[in-house]
Formats: structure tokens, sequence, C-alpha cells
């Protein structure tokens, strides 16, 4: 066989059968690469909303131990408002005891000063008192000048402590109200979008595919043209008639 009629073979265009074969064969690998992308954008976008399910879970975990730590930190300022207040009342009764000695000294020694017929025995009697009760005076006195700054220490203290129930209060009232059930719902939401998104993407590419990439045409022995070879590409010529050779033996 010469190379002549090897070049005719190549260039005989094939039969319907042969071009059917090779169009399906090129749709059901362009179907089988179409369907790797789909899934490969389906594990994507489940990868994602896994990942952003975690992330909400973790996050309510958070809120949860906050939501915790703002009811004990609440408790903690009660127990403190109490036990001050209670220091309040304790140094405010100290005062008053004090000042109704300090009365009682006051009226003695008035009656001592205005009763000039006084028995020289009573007399002493009502001395010794007054001593006894200047000196329990003197001592209240010290200790409410001491208690004075612990007095002001106190109301500092419990003003803060109101302060920080008050935050603690609003803390707990906010992270309460957050629903939370809302983040996880939110979270399988956005992942059928992404799963929805890639199908819808994929689908889109596919169409795209099919209407803008068509098959490029074949040669005889099953190669793809190239875009130029196909510009250039109108089928088999016919070749111009040759004088018959004669063959030397």
């Amino acid at each position: 066989m010469g190379n002549h009629e090897l070049y005719m073979r190549r260039r005989k265009p094939d039969t319907i059968e042969v071009q059917q074969m090779k169009a399906q064969a090129q749709e059901e690998k362009l179907a089988r690469k179409q369907e790797r992308e789909k899934l490969r954008k389906e594990t994507e976008a489940r990868e994602i909303a896994e990942k952003k399910q975690q992330e909400y879970a973790e996050r309510l975990r958070q809120m949860q131990a906050e939501m915790e730590q703002r009811q004990q930190e609440l408790l903690t300022a009660r127990d403190t408002i109490s036990r001050l207040e209670e220091q309040l009342r304790q140094v405010q009764a100290a005062k008053e005891e004090f000042e109704i000695k300090q009365q009682e000294l006051m009226d003695m020694m008035r009656k001592l000063e205005n009763d000039k017929q006084m028995e020289a025995e009573e007399k002493a009697r009502l001395e010794e008192a007054i001593r006894i009760k200047q000196v329990e005076v003197t001592r209240m006195q010290e200790e409410v000048n001491s208690k004075d700054e612990e007095t002001r220490r106190l109301q500092e203290e419990v003003e803060e402590a109101r302060r920080r129930q008050q935050e603690a209060a609003e803390a707990l009232v906010q992270a309460s109200s957050t629903p939370q059930h809302h983040h996880v719902t939110e979270a399988e939401d956005e992942g059928e979008n992404d799963e929805d998104l890639a199908n819808g993407e994929l689908g889109k590419r596919g169409s795209c595919s099919s209407e803008e990439e068509p098959a490029l045409p074949l040669t005889a022995n099953g190669a793809e043209l190239t875009n130029h070879e196909t510009k250039t590409f109108h089928g088999p010529k016919k070749s111009a008639p040759q004088k018959s050779r004669k063959r030397r033996r």
C-alpha cells in the first residue's frame, strides 16, 4: 500500500455510526467531568456548613458559660451589699448609742452644777458616776471616730457593689434574651444555601459548556483538531485526477 493510499484513507470521512460513537463518548466524558465537579462543590459546601455549625456551637457554649458567670457575679454582689449594709447599720447603731451616752453625761453634769445643796455623799456618788460616764463616752467617741472612715469606705463599697449588681443583671438579661437555637439554625440555612449555590453554579457551567463549547471535529484517526486546524478544515478535498503510472519492474 503506497503513501497516497494511506493518505487518502486518513482523509476519508468517518461513517455516521463512528461519528455518533465519538459524539456519545465525548458527551459521557463531559458528563463525568460535570459529575465530579458537582461532587466537589457539594463536599466543599458541606464542609463549610459543618465548620460554621461547630463555630456556632462553640459560641453557644461560651455564651452559656458567660451567663453562668454573670449569675454568680450577681449573687456575689447581692451578698456583698447585704453584708455591707449590715455593717453600716451596726456603725449607725454605735453612733446613736454614743449620742445617748453623751446626752446622759451632759444631764448628769447639769444636775451636779444646778443642785448646790446636795449632800456630800450623794455629790460624791454623782461625781463618780460622771467620771465613769466620761470614760465610757470618751471610749465610744474614739470608736465612732475610728468608724467614720470605715463608714465612708463601706458606703463606697456598697455603691460599687450595687453598680456591679446592675451590670451583672443587665448582662444576664442580655445573655438570656439571645435565642440559643438561632445560631445553629442560621448555620444550617447557610449550609443549604451554599450547597444550592454550588449546584446552581455547576448547572450553569454545565449548560454553558454544552452550549458554548461544542465538540471539536475529529480526524480520521480519532484525534481532535485544534482551533486553528478547525478553521482551516472543511472536510476531505477531492483529489485531482492523476495519470496512471506504470510500475517499473
